[in-house]
């Protein structure tokens, strides 16, 4: 029970159970902060020091800080009267924020479809191999700024899915948006008319000519 000492109430100690308990919350709290942020060894001490854990529970902390009774008696003169304590040193600052998601950061489209090496470019998008992780197939992906102002990929991916099944028309396996872009995904074909034109160092014979248009 409280009593009064000239007019002032004596507050009584917590307890030993009730200060392992309110010690064992403020470690969960640095815990949370520290799975958060990827906070390092220095950074759990001074969190300490920001949480009262070194002021609070001095007892319970390792023998790092235990040697602050040392010195509290240091800042003590000769003639027996008490310094203020010392303040704790300056926190360190906190880890930035992890940087916006760029397309880099997103390796895979649909979840199974790394994209290698650019392949094509054009007006409508930019054409890369894909690569699906689980079976190995390589496939055509087709890429599209999100904020283009006339975006054709979508269309183009229904376009594909109508005429499935004709002779030379790739198949649209997927299609979404990856990152800042729309994506679709084709089935890879062999070499365009342009890279046979550029093999033949841009110039075909007539039997050739005659062959394409037959």
């Amino acid at each position: 029970m409280n009593e009064s000492v000239d007019g002032l109430e004596e507050q009584t100690l917590p307890d030993e159970e009730e200060s392992l308990d309110e010690l064992r919350k403020e470690i969960h709290q640095v815990n949370a902060e520290i799975e958060k942020y990827g906070i390092n060894i220095e950074r759990l001490k001074a969190l300490c020091l920001e949480k009262g854990i070194f002021v609070k529970y001095n007892k319970y902390i390792s023998d790092d800080h235990t040697g602050s009774n040392a010195n509290a008696s240091e800042d003590s003169d000769d003639s027996g009267s008490s310094r203020p304590p010392r303040s704790p040193p300056p926190l360190p600052p906190l880890p930035p924020y992890p940087p916006a998601p760029r397309k880099a950061q997103y390796p895979l489209v649909d979840n199974k479809y790394r994209i290698n090496r650019k392949i094509r470019s054009g007006g409508c998008g930019d054409v890369y191999l894909g690569t699906n992780i689980i079976s190995g197939e390589e496939i055509a992906i087709k890429l599209e700024p999100v904020e283009t102002k006339h975006p054709q990929l979508n269309y183009e991916a229904r376009v594909y899915k109508s005429l499935a099944g004709g002779i030379g028309i790739p198949r649209a396996i997927w299609f979404g948006t990856w990152g800042e872009h729309n994506a679709m995904g084709l089935d890879l074909l062999g070499s365009s008319l342009e890279d046979l034109f550029n093999f033949c160092s841009r110039k075909f014979s007539l039997k050739t000519v005659l062959l394409l248009a037959d």
